[in-house]
């Protein structure tokens, strides 16, 4: 099967399944989104998201992290 061979189901979560595909065929799409790749001193970490075509750094402290 491949990520863009999801079925959809009755609770209608298609565009769940074909996201997690992804990340299972497109690893280094995933890796990109990290900014910072270790946590600084105040346990926070950068991730890159794109909203309508703008990157948009997003930072993300340990309370989200676990």
């Amino acid at each position: 099967m491949s990520f863009n061979e999801s079925i959809q189901g009755g609770a209608g979560t298609c565009y769940l399944m074909a996201s997690l595909g992804s990340i299972g065929e497109f690893p280094d799409h995933v890796k990109s989104m990290f900014v910072t790749n270790t946590t600084n001193a105040a346990n926070a970490m950068a991730i890159r998201f794109y909203i309508r075509g703008k990157p948009w750094i997003v930072t993300v402290d340990e309370s989200m992290l676990f």
